[in-house]
């Protein structure tokens, strides 16, 4: 199964040509997207450590930080990133991942792969690390303008995806909120949270950052911006208190001393709260597997991104959200017709 793998100029590509590398070694076949001159030239000739391969697209064009996502889609559709997304659209690829934008990344599938039908708007659906295990966050920034009716795809769509990719058989879904009742927060919580009681899913009700982040739930659904902040503050936070925990340790002799006899402690729990979100975010709603890749200059996470975007290529993820959704748009226009 081939995956194609977008490294525009300015990114990585040193990073990300080696988690190609990788990828192939563990069997997938990857299509890298990107500027042939800038990446290294011994690429296509090296042998696959497994059952996959590397291929070079030469793709000099890339979306500028400064681009609006849509203008860019029509300006530069030779671009690394577009490229990429017509590799899935033509069939040539099953899926693509790239390090590009929550915004970026779904307007090149929009563009190319289009909009499943039902769906109102994509959404990037992100697993995130909790003490009791992990959460799918929908929506981790693909969508920042969001209205309840959103919100209750993001469940739907979050909860096909964690029966599917993770394994849970009845996954309990959350909405994130400043409190209970009352203190729920702003008027998008409040709208949303009665549609998401009678979704059809596991709604186990609103749920502040902490307490999803304690494990509190399966699925948390978040409006993209808000999605967002809490995806970037999970990763960095563990890392703050451990260099804060390390310093305090060194202080002084007895702290050291400490130190020294809880150091394989520490190390273990530094590892497990290492990158509280996974490396990659899918992204829902359209017409073909794509993921976005959130620390592209780490060799391990990229290689990691690519062998999810297979999973999900296979998982058949799509033709049953189309499903979902198509049925529950049905409903609702047959509501109108009685009221």
């Amino acid at each position: 199964m081939r995956v194609a793998l977008d490294a525009p100029a300015g990114a990585d590509l040193a990073a990300l040509a080696a988690g190609a590398l990788r990828a192939a070694a563990g069997g997938v076949e990857v299509e890298l997207v990107g500027p042939a001159a800038l990446l290294p030239p011994e690429l296509p000739r090296l042998p696959p450590g497994g059952a996959g391969a590397v291929s070079v697209v030469d793709a000099p064009s890339s979306f500028g930080a400064e681009e609006a996502p849509a203008a860019a889609c029509r300006e530069k559709g030779d671009s690394s990133l577009m490229r990429s997304a017509e590799a899935v659209a033509q069939k040539r690829c099953a899926a693509f991942v790239t390090p590009a934008t929550p915004a970026a990344a779904a307007a090149a599938g929009l563009w190319h792969l289009k909009r499943l039908k039902g769906v109102l708007k994509p959404a990037l659906a992100l697993p995130m690390r909790t003490p009791r295990g992990s959460f799918v966050l929908m929506d981790a920034g693909a969508c920042l303008d969001c209205k309840p009716w959103h919100l209750l795809q993001f469940a739907l769509m979050g909860a096909m995806y964690s029966r599917r990719l993770l394994g849970t058989s009845e996954p309990g879904v959350a909405l994130l909120a400043e409190g209970k009742g009352a203190q729920l927060g702003g008027e998008l919580p409040r709208e949303s949270l009665p549609l998401l009681k009678y979704a059809g899913v596991r709604f186990i009700g609103p749920l502040t950052a902490a307490e999803a982040l304690r494990g509190g739930c399966d699925v948390l659904v978040a409006d993209g911006f808000s999605g967002s902040v809490l995806a970037g503050a999970a990763s960095v936070l563990p890392g703050l208190e451990f260099e804060m925990l390390e310093s305090d340790l060194g202080k002084d002799a007895f702290s050291r001393l400490g130190g020294r006899l809880a150091s394989r402690a520490v190390a273990g729990a530094r590892e497990r709260a290492h990158g509280p979100a996974a490396p990659a975010a899918a992204l829902l709603g359209v017409g073909g597997a794509a993921l976005v890749c959130r620390r592209a200059s780490d060799p391990a996470a990229v290689a990691e991104a690519l062998l999810v975007a297979q999973r999900l290529a296979g998982a058949g993820l799509e033709t049953e959200i189309q499903a979902r959704l198509e049925d529950m748009k049905s409903g609702m226009e047959f509501a109108r017709t009685i009221d």
